[in-house]
């Protein structure tokens, strides 16, 4: 008789569908030994058979920017308990393990949460521990950090890089977050924000724009698998497709990744919600002339969900703009963090704009490498949605 080994397979007559390699379609068989594709073996013996026909074979799905993990998701579940429990529909903020079993029901083997607090990434592993059958990671907001930025104020380049690379170590990141650069000090300072990359931040010689800089030098010169996770500054205000073509003009050829563009790609006058729209033209121009940046689309669908942002501004010109309630907490430690209940409405102009803004970044993006779909769950709705 002959013995199978677990980590020996073959998926049989699937319809296999991989980029990488060109295969759109194909009726195949795909063998798997020791966790690795390979060729047909000369003697297939020993490898346990998976009939897959009708059924789609595929990489798994990598969700490179959700919200998962953390005290910002327990917050979230409080201050809309309806939409944490399952009632005919997906959760919103569904539990940890729900979490995990539905990633991997849409075919999902990877996720990572984009927005962790240094002072919180201990709790958001333990968390993680417990979600199910995914791989996981974490990006850690080490950006607000009070020695970071005096860091980088000081022009410190080697103290800065020791700061960052102990950060990632002891909090097990992949990455540095920067959400809304320097923009918790600026909330702290006056309960404000900042409109520009110019504008110096409060109790530092340094500005947005060159804070921008020395992050993305430090986090290259680190070696980190991701480049710097960058949201920019004016999320969600129209007019702010300016802010986010400087922020790419002033990486001036580093490597970075830009979070969640269908949020930062409005047009219309500053603060002006009147004349809202889409500035998508200039920026895609600008992106896909430099191939040095990467981003992601958040989606965007009808209903109601809950946000969670890094960016304690953003979150309460939103809650004061929408008349909800919401939540800041960590302010004091390593960053902000503003959570609260929204609601996107099929027949709002905004909303549809922003599904539609999102859409047009996919269809003139020339490198389909280079951008990736997130959920960006929860804040543009739950990821099942």
């Amino acid at each position: 008789m002959t013995r199978h080994t677990v980590d020996r397979l073959v998926l049989t007559q699937g319809t296999i569908h991989d980029p990488a390699t060109g295969r759109d379609g194909v009726v195949d068989d795909v063998w798997i030994e020791g966790g690795t594709i390979v060729a047909r073996p000369a003697d297939p013996a020993g490898f346990r058979r998976i009939e897959a026909r009708g059924l789609v074979v595929m990489p798994g799905g990598v969700d490179l920017h959700s919200h998962v993990a953390g005290p910002k998701v327990g917050v979230g579940r409080r201050i809309a308990p309806h939409l944490a429990r399952t009632t005919g529909r997906p959760a919103a903020v569904p539990t940890i393990h729900a979490t995990g079993a539905a990633y991997a029901a849409l075919g999902y083997t990877t996720v990572f949460d984009a927005a962790i607090a240094t002072s919180a990434a201990d709790i958001a592993h333990r968390e993680l521990a417990d979600l199910p059958i995914l791989d996981k990671g974490i990006y850690l907001l080490a950006a607000d950090d009070a020695a970071v930025l005096a860091a980088a104020a000081d022009g410190d380049d080697r103290g800065l890089e020791r700061l960052l690379a102990g950060a990632i170590t002891a909090g097990r990141g992949w990455t540095v977050k920067v959400a809304n650069p320097g923009g918790a000090a600026f909330w702290r300072a006056s309960r404000g924000d900042h409109h520009d990359l110019d504008t110096a931040i409060p109790g530092h010689d340094l500005t947005p724009r060159r804070l921008l800089q020395r992050l993305a030098d430090a986090v290259g010169m680190i070696g980190l698998p991701h480049p710097l996770h960058v949201h920019t500054a004016n999320l969600g205000l129209p007019g702010n497709w300016r802010t986010l073509l400087e922020t790419m003009q002033s990486l001036e050829g580093r490597r970075a990744h830009l979070a969640h563009v269908q949020f930062h790609s409005y047009a219309g006058g500053d603060l002006d919600e009147g004349s809202f729209g889409s500035g998508v033209a200039p920026l895609v121009e600008f992106f896909n002339a430099h191939e040095s940046l990467t981003l992601d689309v958040g989606q965007v669908l009808f209903g109601e969900t809950v946000a969670m942002t890094g960016d304690s501004a953003a979150a309460e010109h939103l809650a004061h703009t929408t008349g909800v309630p919401w939540v800041s907490h960590d302010l004091h430690l390593s960053g902000g963090c503003g959570v609260l209940p929204i609601a996107y409405r099929e027949k709002s102009l905004i909303h549809a704009w922003q599904w539609a803004i999102g859409l047009e970044w996919f269809l003139t993006v020339t490198d389909p490498w280079r951008v990736a779909l997130t959920t960006d769950h929860p804040n543009g709705a739950h990821f099942t949605a």
